[in-house]
């Protein structure tokens, strides 16, 4: 069975569904390219799951809907639920319900609109599973803010919120930003392209680095472009995917034109140097 493309070009803009916690800046690159790439992608619908985020007040001023629910509100907090089984478990299922119900929205959303949604794209904290899943299964892109094609022992060294920390604090000399498809797991779908290194700025001692000012840079210099780069490659139906073959780190087969990708997906930094 040969690779099919994760968006079929079909004579019209590929849709897309943003969820966002915060923003804006992930949310206006991707406006930024379907801005200037009309033919290829529109931006139809942002989703928040707080209130009156920076990236909902911007969707606003472009005339683009929001679904926006106070998620801590309704599921409670990850935090307070964690090291309690049972908790954590209640957590889990208020979440899934969460998006279940935010999934119903969007059907609504596309169904009256008449604006088929291609494409969800996340710059968003929270786990997805249940429907809202399903119904982009291998459609939902995310961003993540640590190189994931780094391994230790088999499994990969910086999923979840914490991952560029942890980087840092294991002394990596560069950090990166991956985008991947999001699967089923923590961090733990294909990756589709790593954006563009950034060196590591630390201290005369060798050790402190600033690391909400690493993490600015890193949003301008490596998440925008890899995202950029991704939606692009999307759009034009560039990002093929195997239902039958899988790469190193037992993933679905990512091709790009035709080629077989590694598990670390594109290299921006050969791109780019």
């Amino acid at each position: 069975m040969s690779p099919r493309p994760i968006h079929a070009p079909c004579g019209r803009p590929m849709g897309i569904v943003f969820f966002a916690s915060g923003g804006p800046g992930n949310f206006a690159a991707a406006l930024a390219f379907c801005d200037s790439s009309p033919l290829l992608a529109a931006l139809h619908l942002l989703v928040a799951d707080r209130v009156e985020t920076p990236a909902a007040q911007l969707a606003r001023q472009r005339g683009i809907s929001v679904i926006e629910h106070d998620f801590e509100a309704i599921c409670g907090s990850w935090h307070n639920a964690k090291g309690n089984p049972l908790a954590q478990a209640a957590y889990r299922r208020r979440a899934r319900d969460f998006h279940d119900a935010i999934e119903v929205e969007i059907a609504a959303f596309s169904r009256e609109s008449g604006r088929p949604l291609d494409l969800a794209v996340l710059a968003y904290r929270r786990i997805i599973e249940g429907t809202l899943l399903e119904r982009f299964h291998h459609r939902m892109i995310n961003q993540h803010p640590a190189d994931l094609a780094v391994c230790r022992n088999g499994q990969r060294a910086y999923v979840g919120i914490g991952g560029l920390r942890r980087s840092i604090e294991q002394n990596e000399p560069f950090t990166r930003t991956s985008t991947i498809l999001v699967t089923a797991g923590v961090d733990a779908g294909p990756i589709l392209c790593r954006g563009p290194s950034v060196r590591v700025r630390r201290g005369e001692d060798g050790c402190a680095v600033d690391i909400k000012a690493h993490e600015l840079i890193q949003k301008e210099v490596s998440d925008w472009p890899s995202l950029t780069f991704a939606l692009k490659g999307i759009a034009e139906g560039r990002f093929s995917l195997s239902d039958t073959e899988h790469n190193s780190s037992g993933n679905p087969q990512l091709n790009y034109d035709g080629v077989p990708l590694g598990p670390g997906g594109v290299d921006l930094d050969l791109l780019v140097h």
